[in-house]
């Protein structure tokens, strides 16, 4: 049992190095303005179409 746990606890150590390693924004985007608000419009549009996935998912269950 304690193999699974540190093999689990491996996972989650790559997991967190992966998402520091992987910034969520490109660096580019930091030293150009219009790429920062492209960026920026982008992560709204996912958002948006994340919320309206919800409010139909929600409907069509209910």
């Amino acid at each position: 049992m304690n193999h699974l746990n540190e093999e689990n606890q491996d996972a989650n150590i790559s997991s967190e190095e992966l998402l520091v390693s992987q910034p969520l924004l490109p660096r580019f985007a930091w030293e150009d303005e219009r790429a920062f608000l492209r960026e920026v419009i982008k992560a709204k549009q996912a958002l948006d179409i994340a919320e309206l996935t919800a409010i139909i998912w929600q409907k069509t269950n209910h």
